[in-house]
């Protein structure tokens, strides 16, 4: 626009200019013929004066004319970057979006897939609890009422039927209970860690794996286990827990051959290592390990509630992160599995 008005600008002077030399020209020329010669001479003079003050006006606009433009095009030119600068930046934001909403798409997923197993697991709640419950009740009616005539064996095998069938709801009840335990352990339960001496804790855990074990001649426990060991970045309750868990998943799923703990040690950390010969896991079933309630289902289908509920190790990683260490497993289906809890070291210096 600026441009169009100056080239206009142009125009309209150097109409008025050329016009007036042509007046002053022809005039000059009338007074020539007219044998006026000093006063031609003077418009002759003002006619020279007029073209040079042309050239002059002439040059200058058209300089200030290209000072306009290229004042114009570098505005042009930042505004195309400041607009290039713009686009990058909302496409950035729209990758950053897209990103997001598919971490959003995956999270709602795993929370509608965990929904689902949270409502396949108490669906089959009510039949697992009401199992033992009727063999409790049925057979106890038996014993408490006067017309039933048993021989003492008979009576004796009631009793026990009564009584694995309280244990089994017991067993029930206690995994109903662990199912609050995860959010209890996040919620109200936080390690507090520092720099403490693990012989005690490995001691403890030796001794619960030969409690766990004393009915289990099939099952024969070694252990690897040092004098001396640094002291690592732990909390005691925390780090028992864990390896109660870890132990006690080994006899469960160790129908015969060995349960191994021991110990290894790398320049930074001490790792308390069990490892069993038992059914072991799958490659799809060590990844979800750490996935709350991922054994419930087995091939689309509800597990027992009597049998493990699949928290205990979500909460064992969630301490064990807690306390600065780690939790690694190693597995193979029918061979066995390997927990290691890696634990910090005290520095030497420290």
């Amino acid at each position: 626009m600026q441009i169009s008005q100056g080239t206009k600008l142009i125009k309209n002077r150097f109409f008025i200019l050329i016009l007036t030399q042509l007046i002053l020209y022809i005039s000059a020329l009338y007074l020539i013929y007219c044998k006026l010669i000093i006063v031609a001479t003077i418009f002759f003079t003002i006619l020279f004066i007029l073209g040079l003050f042309t050239i002059i006006s002439f040059q200058k606009t058209i300089k200030k004319l290209q000072e306009e433009n290229e004042l114009i095009k570098k505005e042009k030119h930042d505004i195309e970057v400041k607009l290039e600068g713009q686009i990058l930046d909302v496409t950035a934001s729209n990758n950053e979006l897209k990103i997001l909403n598919l971490e959003l798409i995956k999270a709602k997923n795993k929370v509608e897939e965990l929904s689902h197993y949270r409502g396949t697991f108490i669906s089959n709640m009510s039949h697992e609890l009401k199992t033992p419950l009727n063999a409790i009740i049925g057979f106890t009616h038996v014993l408490l009422e006067s017309e039933f005539i048993i021989s003492e064996d008979e009576k004796i095998n009631l009793i026990k039927t009564v009584h694995n069938a309280g244990k089994k709801l017991l067993n029930i009840i206690n995994n109903i209970l662990d199912l609050s335990d995860l959010k209890q352990d996040i919620d109200i339960y936080e390690p507090v860690p520092r720099y403490i001496d693990i012989t005690p804790i490995i001691d403890a855990l030796v001794s619960t794996a030969k409690g766990l074990l004393k009915d289990k001649s099939s099952i024969l426990l070694n252990t690897k286990i040092g004098e001396n060991y640094p002291n690592v970045y732990a909390d005691d309750k925390a780090l028992g827990k864990v390896l109660t868990h870890i132990i006690d998943n080994a006899s469960k799923y160790t129908k015969k051959g060995e349960i191994l703990i021991y110990t290894e040690e790398d320049e930074d950390h001490l790792y308390i290592c069990i490892s069993d010969t038992g059914v072991g896991m799958t490659d799809s079933e060590l990844e979800r390990i750490f996935e709350p309630f991922t054994k419930m289902i087995i091939n689309g289908q509800p597990i027992s509630i009597s049998g493990s509920v699949g928290i205990g190790m979500p909460i064992s990683k969630y301490l064990m992160e807690k306390m600065s260490g780690n939790l690694l497993v190693q597995s193979k289906k029918d061979y066995g599995t390997t927990v290691k809890i890696a634990l910090k070291k005290e520095p030497k210096d420290g």
